[in-house]
């Protein structure tokens, strides 16, 4: 059962930080009936009528997170969206992600590429919830092993990355049809990933060392 009824949202602009329009709903919205517990805070968006955040539900899927104004949402739980409590496990995750989609990209041309990763865990690490231009420095102290950043042969040659790095925290939308009552119904699921573009360039070991 939906926590609350949707309308059609545009993700693509809510992070590319277009004004969206606010439908009448909004303004006389009230709480959802019960106690429910706020597993975490998955991003935020500003509206005329004040601040709502997508809210993932204790024990509910995340097809079933809803956008809540900040009044309905304590505010201790209001004042963790910034800095975020993360487990090791979801740290060590992100880390192996990025490390492994970093390899990856110096073996192709692409210049952007995606790391799965729950929004909080992005803000966690790096303190923003916005896109950022990040050194090798800041990179690194997420826990990613010195090799991270290049690929070489056996002769000590072959291609680094590039910095500053540009990461962007992005929330899309993933339709799937599932079966309801006995009929195809659709869903949207929200995914979260951090979009990295990098360059590339040929290096050496001298440049490795320097």
């Amino acid at each position: 059962m939906n926590l609350r009824t949707r309308g059609n949202t545009n993700w693509k602009r809510i992070h590319e930080g277009s004004p969206i329009q606010s439908s009448p709903r909004l303004r006389s919205r009230s709480a959802l009936p019960g106690l429910f517990q706020v597993e975490r805070l998955i991003t935020r968006r500003r509206l005329k009528e004040g601040t709502e955040y997508l809210v993932k539900w204790q024990g509910y899927p995340i097809e079933q997170s809803t956008w809540e104004p900040d009044q309905h949402i304590p505010a201790s739980i209001r004042r963790s969206y910034d800095q975020p409590e993360i487990s090791d496990c979801q740290r060590e995750t992100f880390s192996r992600d990025a490390r492994q989609s970093f390899q990856s990209r110096l073996k192709t041309r692409g210049l952007k590429f995606s790391v799965p990763c729950h929004l909080n865990v992005f803000r966690a690490l790096l303190r923003t919830d916005r896109e950022t231009l990040l050194g090798r420095e800041e990179l690194e102290h997420l826990c990613l092993p010195p090799y991270w950043w290049y690929n070489i042969d056996k002769h000590g040659e072959g291609t680094c990355v590039e910095f500053p790095v540009r990461a962007k925290p992005c929330l899309r939308q993933r339709t799937k049809y599932t079966v309801h009552d006995g009929r195809v119904a659709k869903i949207s699921i929200p995914v979260e990933t951090v979009v990295f573009q990098a360059r590339t360039r040929a290096c050496t070991l001298d440049m490795i060392h320097s």
